[in-house]
């Protein structure tokens, strides 16, 4: 299935795969770029087996209560550039629902509402090279779940509103802010998606503290970087420049 956008100057085609079950979208999404597919593809789940988060963490997918899906791209960008990707999945989902329910980002790769956790975005490549051949960014989001279903310290929309919603739908509004987002990203709007992810991430101004390997690193999370770095202020008002792939915690 192919998905386009009525916007005249967006480029870019969705192809879509729907499968009932696998073990990871992301995984599935990763064999498709080692075999030379082409961007921008969609692999949708009804459920996972083995659905993961960052650093092995287990996602929790029961069968159609979520949304699971993974994105393979091609951006042709600077690795550098690329975990960019992961936020703008963030915000594109943050806006499909905004009519809906108000969320926020916790940076690197959370969605939150209030202090629990509706969904995870995983971003996965693989290369020795300066730009990637190609990259995977994947999205769980609890959506119909009830208690018994997800993590005591995670939430649904069902949770938080008591009402149930048509899966279908969600991911449609989903997957055309992804679309439009990732047009922006490869003309380079980077400032412009940057900005936008600031005005719902949940990070900016709090107390941090970062574990990078065997280092502590306490400060406020003062703004992004251009590429979606975090920008720590210590004690002393020296910035520094966190990248997602460094952290093994982040408080």
């Amino acid at each position: 299935m192919l998905l386009n956008t009525q916007t005249p100057h967006i480029k870019n085609r969705l192809k879509i795969i729907r499968l009932n079950k696998t073990t990871s979208t992301n995984d599935y999404a990763y064999k498709l770029g080692q075999r030379k597919e082409k961007e921008i593809i969609a692999i949708l789940a009804k459920h996972q087996t083995k659905g993961k988060g960052r650093r092995g963490r287990k996602w929790s997918s029961p069968k159609n209560k979520g949304i699971y899906v993974s994105f393979l791209f091609q951006p042709k960008k600077e690795l550098k550039k690329i975990p960019l990707l992961g936020l703008i999945l963030a915000l594109a989902t943050v806006k499909a629902l905004k009519n809906i329910i108000h969320m926020k980002i916790k940076w690197p790769n959370d969605l939150v509402i209030g202090n629990k956790k509706i969904g995870g975005i995983l971003l996965e490549t693989k290369t020795s090279c300066k730009i990637p051949e190609f990259v995977v960014v994947g999205l769980g989001l609890n959506i119909n779940a009830v208690g018994s279903e997800i993590p005591s310290k995670a939430t649904s929309l069902f949770l938080e509103t008591a009402k149930q919603y048509q899966l279908e739908k969600i991911i449609n509004s989903i997957l055309k802010e992804v679309i439009v987002l990732y047009q922006r990203f490869k003309e380079e709007d980077y400032d412009g998606i940057t900005k936008e992810v600031i005005n719902y991430l949940d990070t900016i101004k709090k107390k941090v503290t970062v574990h990078i390997n065997n280092t502590k690193i306490r400060g406020i999370a003062y703004s992004l970087g251009k590429y979606g770095t975090l920008l720590l202020k210590d004690s002393k008002g020296k910035i520094i420049e966190i990248l997602a792939s460094q952290i093994t915690c982040l408080r």
